[in-house]
């Protein structure tokens, strides 16, 4: 028998392992994308709300989904295929968007005592199941739709 056959066994089963704990870090896939339609509105972030807080840019643009109030408006995010630039050509337009939904990432503040940032109350669930209002922490920031891709729709 060839002394070489554990060898390739063991070779292959650590490719294998290998392969298998690198598929967490892949790009995102497609099961994960939404299809959005909507209108995409041009904002600046000038004024102090969660919202500009939050913008990627100034100017940021949101998609309109076509309701009567600002909740059924959400922030369009670029990702590297899609930029701030290109989601802009689209303004005052309607659009169909392929995206994903990130929630950002909580926000550290500097060492700064004056810096000046949302916070918003910790929910914490109990052993029986309810919820409870904990201490207020900084809000997250990076909220809102990744866009994939995005293009005029079709009437």
């Amino acid at each position: 028998m060839d002394n070489r056959y554990p060898l390739v066994v063991v070779a292959a089963a650590v490719v294998a392992l290998i392969v298998s704990g690198c598929q967490s870090n892949l790009p995102d896939t497609a099961k994960d994308h939404k299809t959005i339609h909507g209108v995409v509105i041009e904002k600046h972030a000038n004024t102090k709300s969660y919202e500009s807080w939050n913008a990627p840019s100034d100017p940021y643009f949101v998609l309109d989904l076509g309701k009567s109030d600002k909740k059924h408006q959400i922030t369009l995010r670029p990702s590297r295929g899609v930029t701030t630039d290109d989601i802009s050509k689209f303004k005052n337009k309607r659009v169909v968007v392929t995206a994903k939904y990130t929630d950002g990432e909580r926000f550290k503040p500097s060492q700064e005592k004056n810096e000046a940032y949302p916070t918003e109350p910790e929910m914490i669930i109990t052993p029986d199941g309810s919820i409870k209002v904990g201490p207020m922490r900084s809000a997250k920031r990076g909220r809102g739709y990744i866009v994939y891709s995005i293009k005029e729709q079709e009437d």
